[in-house]
């Protein structure tokens, strides 16, 4: 098992330097090595997409600060035979932090996920939103798993989610979501929260959800899917959720079954 700081493998943090490639290395090394735990500390660290895989936990220390870049070069199109990307929602695969067909995998620490959604929006004159996407940007999700077991995100924040949506749980099970905080302005376009779709024994807890558009969303959109499954055993407590839109979304137009989910104590 290796735990190690992504400064080991070249990372700069200086919220301008590019470090991708370092923190790629360092994941792809924690895997390799059976797993443990990779850390963003000390620092800014700016990065375009990265992919976790089985056995690692990345870690946000309290001083660490990953930064998604701005730029829609810097997330490609995610193609998979695991999944059908191309029925991606909003036609968009693109993604900042990816994991498919992992297990016991992690995003932990009480650091933060600093998203572009407010350099990729811009002002404009609505009665709906005050923002906009601009035309040049397409946004990714900010943290998009599929088809992944034993996932767990713990205590960090995820601040102005880009209009991609904070979060994509796709086709997963044994996931547990505790203490995360997703806050945007109510004013930036679709930037959901928290999105399980077609996900088995989820159970989140104590969350904190601000998002100008659905906070969350628990719904069984199977066509994505090469085997289409429910979306049931959802256990949702103690969160509160602020919204512009809908604080709690169930299911959208032609979704397949939904199951046995409870929601208690939601403020």
């Amino acid at each position: 098992m290796l735990n190690c700081s992504v400064r080991e493998f070249g990372a700069v943090g200086d919220g301008v330097t590019m470090d991708t490639q370092a923190i790629q290395k360092a994941l792809d090394a924690c895997h390799a090595a059976g797993g443990g735990r990779v850390t963003i500390d000390g620092g800014r660290y700016l990065s375009a997409t990265i992919q976790i895989r089985s056995g690692v936990e990345l870690h946000l220390a309290s001083d660490g600060v990953l930064v998604a870049s701005d730029r829609t070069t810097d997330y490609p199109e995610i193609k998979s035979d695991i999944w059908n990307w191309q029925l991606a929602p909003r036609r968009n695969s693109r993604c900042f932090i990816y994991a498919e067909g992992a297990s016991r995998i992690a995003i932990t620490g009480r650091g933060m996920i600093q998203c572009p959604g407010a350099r990729v929006c811009e002002l404009h004159d609505s009665t709906l939103w005050k923002y906009r996407r601009k035309e040049e940007h397409f946004p990714p999700r900010m943290v998009f798993l599929v088809c992944c077991t034993d996932v767990l995100l713990r205590d960090f924040t995820i601040k102005d989610a880009a209009a991609g949506w904070a979060t994509w749980i796709l086709g997963c099970n044994d996931v547990n979501v505790d203490n995360v905080t997703m806050d945007a302005d109510l004013d930036l376009p679709n930037s959901d929260g928290l999105h399980l779709n077609c996900c088995q024994d989820v159970t989140v807890s104590n969350c904190r959800i601000r998002t100008g558009d659905d906070a969350l969303i628990i719904r069984a959109y199977t066509s994505v899917l090469k085997n289409p499954t429910p979306c049931e055993r959802i256990a949702v407590t103690n969160c509160t959720l602020t919204s512009h839109s809908s604080g709690i979304r169930l299911a959208w137009a032609n979704d397949g079954i939904m199951r046995n989910c409870v929601l208690s104590n939601i403020t």
